[in-house]
């Protein structure tokens, strides 16, 4: 019998006779895992209960979402990308990281823009991820959160669009007054606020 992970024991078809003896119970991670199944009896059998039957597990693909915080951003504001939802069901193909940040390893996610690695990976957990991109120039951008996949769970990416405009011009004005009299070569001190 063969099963995907994230799956539950009902997605498995036992033959004619047999039912689980908890059809809920996940079919567990990759690789053989022994569950609990009953035989109802037939014309040549006896019934049976809590009987081994052994499921082969294979890896599943992957999702996830990223977004960042909102859609446009100015020159110099960090830009926030939050990665959730990594379950199973979807696969990718993972490729190179930039040799300035730590490589992503099994069941990280990190933030590309094409094959620019832009952040420190971090460990999948469960929990929603967090990251911070900064030093981006003005201009529309698609990056991608990447997932390196783990045993149970293949690769898979997801990407985040958003715009970076011009900052405002800082204003600021002149004071000091210089003496009437200057002559070219003289220096004099001016103050901004």
């Amino acid at each position: 019998l063969t099963a995907v992970y994230g799956q539950t024991l009902a997605d498995v078809e036992l033959p004619t006779g047999w039912t689980w003896a908890d059809s809920t119970v996940s079919v567990g991670n990759v690789g053989e895992q022994t569950h609990k199944a009953n035989f109802a009896g037939s014309d040549n059998y006896a019934a049976a209960s809590n009987v081994d039957v052994t499921v082969t597990v294979s890896q599943s693909g992957a999702t996830m979402t990223a977004q960042s915080d909102k859609s446009e951003y100015t020159y110099g504001e960090p830009v926030i990308i939050t990665v959730s939802g990594i379950t199973p069901s979807g696969v990718a193909t993972p490729t190179r990281n930039t040799f300035s940040l730590t490589a992503p390893t099994e069941n990280q996610v990190a933030i590309w823009n094409g094959n620019t690695q832009l952040t420190e990976p971090q460990t999948v957990t469960g929990s929603d991820l967090t990251f911070t991109v900064t030093g981006l120039t003005v201009g529309e951008y698609t990056l991608t959160a990447r997932f390196t996949g783990n045993d149970n769970m293949a690769a898979t990416s997801a990407e985040v669009k958003f715009t970076v405009n011009k900052a405002a011009q800082d204003t600021f004005s002149i004071t000091g007054q210089p003496a009437d009299d200057i002559a070219s070569g003289d220096t004099f001190t001016l103050g901004t606020t």
